[in-house]
């Protein structure tokens, strides 16, 4: 298979929650070239070229996943315990 162009090479970072994985699902049946990054492995087997794995905030892991990269889609979260307060 040829390397695709660059300007197909996409990182989707949070590709692990339910916008991401269907946004990761919808570039690769478009024949992007698609790379992710999440603090856990996907939820389902998708074919990506390149997963990887870790917290967003590591700065090395971000460099090394943006290498060749020409777009990104930044759609993680951070996990906080809400409190929810009720009138009683």
């Amino acid at each position: 298979m040829p390397r695709l162009q660059k300007k197909n090479n996409v990182l989707v970072i949070g590709a692990g929650g339910f916008v991401g994985s269907a946004l990761t699902r919808a570039l690769l049946a478009k024949k992007y070239n698609v790379s992710t990054l999440s603090p856990t492995p996907l939820p389902t087997a998708l074919p990506v070229s390149r997963m990887w794995f870790g917290d967003v905030r590591d700065t090395t892991l971000l460099h090394k996943a943006l290498h060749n990269i020409h777009t990104v889609y930044y759609l993680a979260a951070f996990k906080k315990n809400i409190a929810v307060h009720t009138k009683s």
